[in-house]
């Protein structure tokens, strides 16, 4: 992988510096809950009838709720438990959507006030992507990833990227397993009923699904 030999994508520092602006104008609006998706993201319908029960159910004091992830690892973790969210593990990597809250949106934007990333002297160079600088800086505890799948990628050709100009290197990305996974998985949680899925009716916290 280029971050083994030291190389970060452009197009890697601007997705984050893009989800930096996007939580501070979230911030500065005054809103306590904003929903960030990157422009490659598919929504699922069933996100809108859910929503507020969703959040009735994610863990106390959260400040990020990571709801999309690339990790195949993730997803066939995430897909097999029964809790409606999980704390994040740092390989599960994704920024394509989540919600931030407003104690996280604060913390960013002091911890990054002077809008300098440092390299770190040791460890990976993928330590500069924007899962480790949003989800990695929060506090501990408080960011967890959704099991229950409402997004899902937009289908684009695999997609090359030239490390540099002068490079005889290149970074292959393809999501045809992951989509296809969340699909299916999409359409036997709506067959099955997704709020009895989610534990919510046996609470008493949803009258109807």
């Amino acid at each position: 992988m280029h971050h083994d030999r030291g190389e970060l994508l452009l197009s890697e520092v601007a997705i984050t510096l893009s989800h930096l602006r996007a939580i501070d104008l979230a911030y500065s609006i005054g809103v306590d809950n904003a929903l960030i998706l990157e422009d490659d993201i598919h929504t699922y319908r069933a996100l809108a009838p859910d929503l507020v029960a969703l959040l009735q159910v994610a863990p106390r004091n959260w400040t990020a709720l990571q709801m999309s992830t690339v990790s195949p690892q993730a997803l066939l973790l995430l897909a097999s438990t029964s809790d409606s969210f999980r704390p994040r593990e740092p390989h599960f990597y994704g920024m394509g959507a989540y919600f931030i809250h407003r104690s996280g949106m604060e913390h960013l934007r002091g911890l990054y006030s002077s809008r300098h990333f440092a390299r770190p002297l040791s460890g990976s160079v993928s330590d500069m992507q924007s899962e480790h600088l949003i989800f990695g800086a929060l506090p501990g505890s408080t960011v967890h990833t959704c099991s229950r799948f409402y997004f899902n990628f937009l289908e684009f050709p695999t997609t090359v990227h030239l490390m540099a100009p002068n490079a005889t290197y290149y970074l292959v990305t393809n999501l045809r397993w992951q989509m296809n996974f969340l699909d299916l998985h999409r359409r036997h949680i709506d067959n099955g009923g997704k709020l009895r899925q989610m534990g919510l009716l046996q609470r008493g916290e949803v009258q109807s699904a």
